[in-house]
């Protein structure tokens, strides 16, 4: 039995129970904390010196990049259903945080921008004009984007924004649609 120094249990002297340190010559000792204290102890000091500690993990990574890589590619494969489930959890519960992650990832945009465009909208689709802001919607609007560019150009409801979508972009089908429409217009009591 070995005694934690930070919590004083008496825990079995194993790798089990306290992490392993080596010395500069290679040799193998136990730590004088149980694994428990030396992680909250960890956890403490990266949250205090969180600057330090992302500085100093960003120029690990720079000397390691091709380490890190590979260690990642294995950690996730050997964890791939638990990680999937974490992330699933994550953004069930943050869904607004999940979604303005997904539009700067995609269209490099920040909220801000978002908010601006939504403001200059008037809150309303910028094709039908209906509520873009639905209470309770998962997804209460899309970003209108030209696939060649990638400029964001508005906010759209889902139906514009598939019209959009399905039409490839292509003012000529919808022209073409909007003459379907005119020709058939006493067929359809909802045109």
């Amino acid at each position: 039995m070995r005694k934690c120094t930070e919590c004083g249990k008496d825990l079995p002297n194993t790798e089990e129970f306290f992490s392993v340190r080596k010395t500069t010559n290679g040799v193998k000792y136990l730590n004088s904390k149980c694994r428990e204290c030396k992680s909250a102890i960890s956890k403490r000091w990266r949250e205090e010196n969180r600057d330090r500690y992302l500085e100093t993990l960003r120029l690990w990574r720079e000397r390691n990049n091709e380490y890190a890589k590979d260690y990642g590619a294995l950690y996730y494969e050997e964890n791939k259903d638990a990680l999937i489930q974490k992330s699933i959890n994550w953004r069930r519960s943050n869904p607004s945080r999940a979604r303005w992650i997904v539009l700067k990832s995609t269209f490099q945009i920040d909220p801000l921008t978002i908010m601006d465009i939504m403001n200059d909208q008037r809150g309303a689709c910028a094709i039908c004009g209906c509520d873009l802001v639905v209470p309770e919607s998962k997804t209460s609007y899309s970003v209108d984007h030209s696939h060649s560019t990638g400029e964001v150009r508005g906010l759209l409801c889902m139906r514009c924004n598939h019209l959009i979508g399905n039409s490839l972009d292509n003012r000529e089908i919808l022209l073409s649609a909007i003459d379907y429409l005119d020709k058939h217009k006493g067929t359809n009591e909802t045109i």
